[in-house]
């Protein structure tokens, strides 16, 4: 079998990188806390009531695949999730957990450019680092009225929501 070189360290061709056990693990706290939000989204708002989405552009990627994604309408600055809720859209970019506030300094210049865009044609632009900001927005798009975050962190979902759309660790914290 074949062998590569992988951040300082052979690797057999076609094995699989674990970036737990590898050394050098690189950092991607946004994207983790990007996955976080899509599983607690999933979790707790029915189908029927919204649509979130993420916009894959934050790539680093060759010129030659940039100048073909461009000429294909992706666009600098686009924000990392849109919410389509009951007649309204909501973009909403998110931002490292630990950054401080206010958020929107640290937007790029195409990202400031993209808000001010999305503001100016009337439609919902949000910033977001925490779940409790997350969850914020999607109440105020009308949707996951029954959450509540506890005092520990832990998504509650109300007794009154149908059993059905009850996410299993709002089941097993419940006792």
């Amino acid at each position: 079998m074949g062998r590569v070189k992988n951040r300082s360290q052979n690797v057999p061709i076609g094995s699989y990188y674990n970036p737990v056990t590898s050394p050098k693990k690189r950092a991607h706290p946004e994207s983790d806390f990007q996955r976080s939000l899509i599983v607690f989204f999933d979790s707790v708002v029915r189908d029927d009531e919204a649509f979130l989405f993420a916009v894959p552009n934050g790539e680093k990627r060759d010129a030659l695949t940039a100048a073909i994604l461009k000429a294909q309408g992706v666009r600098a600055g686009v924000s990392d999730l849109v919410l389509v809720a009951a007649g309204s859209t909501w973009y909403i970019e998110l931002k490292k957990p630990d950054l401080a506030l206010p958020l929107d300094r640290h937007l790029s210049v195409d990202q400031a450019r993209f808000r001010d865009r999305i503001v100016s044609l009337r439609h919902n632009y949000r910033i977001c680092n925490s779940i409790e900001q997350f969850l914020a927005i999607l109440q105020e798009a009308g949707v996951a009225k029954r959450v509540r975050i506890s005092p520990v962190g832990v998504p509650i979902v109300s007794v009154d929501t149908p059993p059905a759309y009850i996410p299993n660790f709002a089941r097993n914290s419940a006792g």
